[in-house]
């Protein structure tokens, strides 16, 4: 209960009579001890202003200077102020709350809206003029809805927050998207990824930058087929059947003097798995665990002179 110096105090239910089952049960530290003045119920009316130099009907607020914030109980909205608003409400409609300069937290129940200056936001009421649902996100408001208001009244100067637009009020809501920050060249990241080899690509980019003297580990699987056509190109089964390699590669079976060629890695079985790091070519295979020699990004590709191949590999990176 709230006694006539604006304390509250505590009554033990067994003292009271009558139905107490609507009552809201809280805690003592739940309490929020309103003044004079800080709670109440009111209807003003909305955009019943009779002349563009007279503002509608409403209540202009000014938290006393020196108080970072106050709270006030409003039609069932818990107001935190630590500005100057505007409020206008109209039974079974909304109220709306228009934030001059600083900012509200506007809260019904376990809703809360931030309303930052230059924008409004409204909740909407029932019959009764109490807050029946939660506090709508901002919008901005017009210099026509302000610029009528009796701001010479109030007992301190203020600025007049103009207008904001959406990317404006979400910045002022959510701070700056920061960039998230690259790391100096040559510092030690982490990272563990898999990522798909196709047996067509040249060397293939993992997004993964390399510092030396970091430990990575490989392990790869599947199978590329390095001449999609042999078996209809009238070649016999037995050499078409050993065109499919697994990341460790293999020898190559020619067939009427076909070659390879020069592949990228020349120290590396054919088709097998290779990687890049800088000018740094090797030989990665289904599994494979080194420390790197140097600084770069990591590529992939398939041991090949071409990539008119078919089919992929599963690589997965682990570097530390």
């Amino acid at each position: 209960m709230a006694l006539d110096d604006g304390q509250v105090a505590w009554v033990s239910g067994e003292y009271l009579e009558g139905d107490d089952s609507p009552l809201e049960v809280i805690t003592e530290d739940e309490a929020i001890p309103y003044g004079p003045m800080q709670a109440f119920v009111f209807q003003s009316g909305i955009g019943d202003s009779p002349c563009a130099s007279v503002p509608s009907s409403g209540l202009l607020i000014q938290t006393p200077e020196g108080r970072h914030e106050i709270h006030f109980l409003v039609n069932g909205i818990d107001i935190e102020l630590g500005s100057t608003v505007y409020l206008q409400a109209e039974f079974n409609d909304y109220m709306k709350v228009f934030v001059i300069e600083g900012q509200a937290i506007l809260t019904v129940g376990e809703d809360s809206q931030v309303v930052p200056a230059g924008t409004f936001s409204q909740v909407p009421l029932d019959v009764n003029g109490i807050a029946n649902g939660a506090p709508e996100f901002p919008q901005g408001y017009t210099r026509v809805e302000v610029r009528s208001l009796p701001f010479r009244l109030l007992p301190d100067n203020i600025n007049i927050t103009g207008p904001l637009d959406e990317d404006e009020i979400e910045l002022a809501i959510n701070g700056p998207v920061l960039p998230t920050p690259e790391p100096p060249i040559g510092t030690a990241v982490s990272a563990n990824k898999t990522v798909t080899l196709n047996g067509n690509e040249d060397w293939f980019d993992t997004g993964i930058n390399i510092t030396s003297g970091q430990t990575i580990t490989f392990t790869a699987s599947g199978s590329i087929n390095i001449w999609p056509s042999c078996y209809t190109d009238g070649v016999p089964a037995e050499v078409c059947d050993t065109m499919t390699y697994s990341p460790d590669g293999g020898d190559y079976v020619s067939y009427e003097g076909r070659g390879v060629g020069t592949t990228p890695v020349t120290s590396a079985p054919y088709f097998s798995l290779v990687g890049r790091i800088g000018n740094s070519r090797f030989f990665i295979g289904s599994s494979r665990t080194f420390v790197a020699n140097g600084n770069g990004t990591l590529y992939l590709r398939i041991n090949d002179v071409d990539y008119n191949n078919v089919g992929s590999w599963t690589v997965t990176i682990d570097v530390q």
